[in-house]
């Protein structure tokens, strides 16, 4: 009588090759290794390119989101983009890459755009730009163009008022 991962032949007991067992005893991404009475069921080691790396029961070579995992280089003007093995940085809207200093650089949207922006005055911020008007205006709810205060509503005199446009 044999132990347990044995089997007696021509009265020796002798090693069962549990790895060449149909099925195969390991799962996919694993090698079977017999050992003596038993066998152990080892990950294949899976080298995967750069940006990739072995699902997880280690058959194949998956992309790596270096965005999500927050290894990546994109600055603060700019944001991550998950590629296929890689990843690209943007800049934000309100910026734009300047080549020579190799960075996002805020663009001054007010001279890009003169008069197309705002009614009356328009004024560069980082990454945007905002808009005012002159004295007897307000800025409408499109946060773009101004319109007429008109000041008789709030009674200034005590004669007839009559609102003038801007005044």
């Amino acid at each position: 009588m044999c132990q347990s991962g044995f089997l007696l032949e021509e009265g020796v007991c002798q090693d069962v090759n549990e790895c060449a067992a149909s099925p195969a005893p390991c799962k996919p991404g694993f090698t079977c290794v017999n050992t003596l009475g038993s066998y152990v069921c080892q990950r294949k080691h899976l080298n995967c390119n750069r940006g990739y790396r072995p699902n997880e029961n280690g058959t194949m070579c998956i992309d790596f989101d270096e965005c999500s995992a927050g290894i990546h280089n994109c600055s603060s003007e700019q944001t991550c983009t998950n590629v296929p093995g890689s990843y690209r940085c943007n800049c934000k809207a309100g910026y734009r890459y300047d080549t020579f200093r190799r960075a996002c650089i805020d663009i001054n949207e007010c001279w890009t755009y003169p008069g197309r922006l705002c009614h009356h005055t328009c004024e560069n911020t980082v990454g945007s730009y905002r808009c005012s008007c002159f004295a007897g205006f307000r800025l409408s709810q499109d946060g773009r163009h101004c319109e007429d205060v008109n000041e008789c509503d709030q009674n200034p005199c005590n004669q007839e008022c009559t609102n003038i446009y801007g005044s």
